[in-house]
């Protein structure tokens, strides 16, 4: 804004114009305290707005219609509140089945979990395939990562995000937290086309898409057992999220989905007022391993204790 010709306009302006500059002026008195806006290159000229429309003139020194309240700018929570630019190993991601091709299409339970097939696991190994129930992208046949990928995005949670139903013999430290990321764009390939509709990880792009304005093509999945993070150290819905983890392939579902499972490191911050932002960090302590000694089975249905144990 400037006087330059005399009255208040927008336009453009050269950088001497002292028109088009002005000064905070504090109002004595004021609780909280106010301001008047005066012109620099003509101080008689107040910014205010007297007639009912904004303009600048000389103002009577009682007029409220020229005291304003400074307000502080307000924090974008969807924004660079915590994002990396950190930059992942090359891998082919243009097929639309790349996730599920991984795997041979085979899934750990392979046409649903029933007691006898979780029990034969030497028949599940010797199909060329990984007999890892989580693939690891890079080296299906490693626990290890041997390259941790790492992500931003915003984090959706459904509830406490705690699992109900996952194998015991995999999660030593309680059942899953978990909770889905919509990655920004240029992490967006690390969430896999689904194979399959999942209700879970469509329902949480659909939440994605509606509460936050993310328009991602996927979903992808952040699981750990849950006594490894305490509570006030897990994302919270809405949050910006960092995250840096083993990424894998789910060969427990049938969308064959993409998971970081489980991360090496989350970072999770919110805006807590206008220019407060709160941020968590927390490490991975263990590494649950899925390798087991060899299994000698004898055909048949398993003893009735088994079928407790797995919840069949």
């Amino acid at each position: 804004m400037n006087i330059e010709s005399g009255v208040l306009q927008a336009g453009t302006i050269q950088p001497g114009w002292l028109s088009a500059m002005w000064l905070l002026e504090p109002v004595p008195g004021t609780v909280p305290t106010l301001h008047r806006i005066k012109n620099l290159w003509k101080p008689d000229q107040y910014l205010n707005i007297e007639s009912g429309v904004l303009q600048a003139g000389t103002i009577q020194l009682g007029w409220l219609s020229a005291m304003w309240t400074l307000s502080p700018p307000v924090a974008n929570p969807t924004r660079t509140i915590l994002e990396t630019t950190y930059r992942n190993p090359p891998f082919n991601t243009s097929s639309p089945s790349w996730a599920r091709d991984l795997v041979h299409g085979k899934l750990l339970y392979p046409s649903g979990p029933t007691a006898n097939q979780i029990y034969q696991v030497e028949g599940w190994v010797s199909r060329n395939y990984t007999p890892n129930e989580w693939t690891q992208i890079f080296n299906p046949d490693e626990d290890y990562e041997v390259d941790a990928v790492g992500l931003s995005g915003r984090a959706v949670v459904n509830g406490n995000g705690l699992s109900t139903n996952d194998n015991v013999f995999l999660h030593p430290f309680g059942t899953d937290w978990e909770f889905y990321i919509a990655p920004d764009d240029r992490y967006q390939y690390l969430a896999a086309p689904l194979s399959n509709p999942d209700l879970d990880y469509d329902g949480a792009k659909e939440i994605a898409q509606r509460e936050f304005g993310m328009q991602v093509n996927n979903m992808l999945g952040v699981e750990t057992d849950h006594e490894l993070i305490p509570p006030g150290f897990r994302a919270k819905h809405g949050d910006r999220v960092a995250i840096w983890g083993r990424w894998i392939v789910d060969t427990g579902h049938d969308d064959f989905h993409t998971e970081i499972h489980p991360p090496l490191l989350l970072a999770a911050g919110r805006a807590t007022s206008p220019d407060e932002t709160t941020t968590t960090v927390i490490g991975r302590p263990y590494l649950v391993g899925q390798r087991f000694p060899s299994v000698h089975y004898v055909p048949g249905p398993p003893p009735t204790s088994f079928n407790r144990v797995w919840g069949l």
